[in-house]
């Protein structure tokens, strides 16, 4: 089909367009063919159109001799213009403080991981937040070394809190009599008697 219209507008603009035009604008029109009928359409809306395809081929030479005079012009000067010889930099550029960077960075990223499993572990087993203040980590692998030495001193810290009587000690557990009320009286009345005696 293409080939058909090839034909029909070199038949059409025979010594007006040149070959290559011809080809080109073949390109362009032939999304409008269907079937070969519409050649004939095609062509009478190129006659009916305002611009004439005379005068765009020669705006198209037109702008191909003036590119072609550029480029003409720029190798001109390109070969009046010495030739700067251009040398490769004698040291390769420094990346040791690129690498001590990233180096840093990858520290600080594993220090953050560690320090938010290390505490949503100590949230799991009860360690006071006070306790984790000034906590230095600095890998995951470390969390359960450092939860172990938390551990035991949120077993001391319990430990001398019931020694100082901030808090009361833990019922004791054994004997069914530990359980009934008249057991917790007397302990919350021997409580009261240690208390005032520190008064």
């Amino acid at each position: 089909m293409k080939e058909k219209l090839i034909a029909e507008l070199k038949t059409k603009y025979a010594g007006q367009l040149t070959t290559k035009f011809i080809e080109s604008l073949a390109e362009r029109l032939i999304v409008k063919v269907e079937k070969e009928e519409d050649i004939e359409g095609v062509i009478s809306e190129l006659d009916n159109s305002p611009i004439r395809v005379q005068d765009l081929q020669a705006e198209g030479d037109r702008r191909a001799t003036d590119l072609n005079k550029k480029i003409q012009e720029m190798e001109e000067r390109l070969k009046e213009k010495p030739k700067e010889s251009v040398e490769p930099p004698k040291d390769p550029p420094d990346t040791g403080d690129i690498d001590k960077r990233f180096a840093e960075l990858e520290k600080k990223l594993s220090q953050r991981d560690a320090m938010i499993t290390l505490r949503e572990r100590a949230k799991e087993e009860k360690i006071p937040s006070v306790l984790l203040s000034g906590v230095q980590i600095e890998h995951p692998d470390k969390v359960e070394e450092v939860l172990e030495g938390l551990k035991t001193k949120t077993s001391q810290l319990q430990k001398e809190m019931i020694g100082a009587n901030l808090v009361g000690e833990p019922p004791k557990k054994g004997t069914s009599g530990a359980n009934n009320k008249d057991q917790v009286r007397r302990d919350i009345e021997a409580n009261r008697i240690v208390k005032q005696k520190k008064e």
